[in-house]
């Protein structure tokens, strides 16, 4: 699901088939371009554990008294480094499993 900026605005988009600015969707099926997280990556920490180093772009935080949870999260992370976030009605998308992975192979 997304959240847009302007409801009526985002219906008349959804209508004529265009995109709309939103504040934060689901990112199941986003698309996020490699410079938007480099952006994002400027103001996070790095984590580093024994055989990891990282940056929390989805960990979870609360503003404001408003949750952000893992989604919300890198949305508001986004946004807060100037990237415009667009829901693309004319996109299908869904999920389809086409192979079930049982146990890891070597």
């Amino acid at each position: 699901s997304v959240e847009p900026l302007d409801g009526e605005a985002a219906e008349r988009a959804i209508a004529a088939g265009e995109p709309f600015p939103i504040a934060f969707g689901g990112l199941g099926l986003a698309a996020v371009h490699r410079d938007s997280l480099w952006e994002v990556r400027k103001d996070l920490p790095a984590i580093r554990e024994p055989g990891l180093f990282w940056h929390p772009y989805c960990l979870p935080f609360v503003r404001h008294g408003d949750y952000h949870g893992d989604d919300r999260s890198l949305c508001a992370r986004l946004r807060s480094a100037g990237v415009e976030l667009v829901a693309d009605p004319r996109l299908r998308v869904g999920h389809a499993v086409t192979t079930i992975i049982d146990r890891l192979r070597g």
